[in-house]
């Protein structure tokens, strides 16, 4: 028996994450534009430059920490345990899949030097389970680190997943 233990999210916890940043970022924006267009730009912004300012950055700063508490909560560890030819996944102390091993489907996305994202799709007779994970940081060719407002998983959880697609495909 091999153990792999990785942070990722599942396809459909990366579609809400990829629906949701763009659009509680834009809600703020939105917001002020409405309020702007019913109370008349000229007086109100005239009058009220700072407050206006400061409305927007304490809207964005919410909008970046509500989006943040989101992804923490689709954010799940996971362990994966692989028998010869069959496979357990698990979420914590709950299993999600167990079942002999049909496929696996891996791809990698590399940006210079390092993987941007990790996707790895499992198929079994009773199921199938895809986990996504994107770089939180990464190092460009240039040296310095970059880091992704969308990244869910470290490099080493990277690594792993990539070293199961691996092994599942032996």
């Amino acid at each position: 028996m091999e153990k792999y233990e990785f942070t990722a999210t599942t396809s459909k916890s990366d579609i809400i994450i990829g629906f949701a940043f763009p659009a509680l970022l834009m809600f703020p924006i939105l917001g002020i534009n409405l309020t702007l267009f019913y109370l008349g730009p000229n007086s109100f912004i005239k009058e009220n430059q700072v407050i206006l300012f400061v409305m927007v950055v304490i809207c964005l700063a919410g909008a970046y920490a509500l989006i943040k508490k989101i992804q923490q909560s689709l954010i799940k560890n996971y362990t994966v345990e692989i028998y010869s030819d069959s496979i357990r996944v698990w979420q914590g102390s709950e299993e999600l899949l167990s079942g002999s091993i049909i496929d696996c489907k891996a791809s990698i996305k590399m940006d210079g030097v390092n993987a941007k994202s990790v996707n790895l799709n499992i198929y079994t007779d009773s199921g199938n389970i895809k986990f996504r994970a994107r770089a939180r940081e990464y190092r460009k060719i240039t040296g310095p680190t970059t880091s992704s407002p969308l990244g869910t998983s470290e490099m080493r959880d990277m690594e792993e997943i990539y070293s199961l697609a691996q092994k599942i495909r032996i």
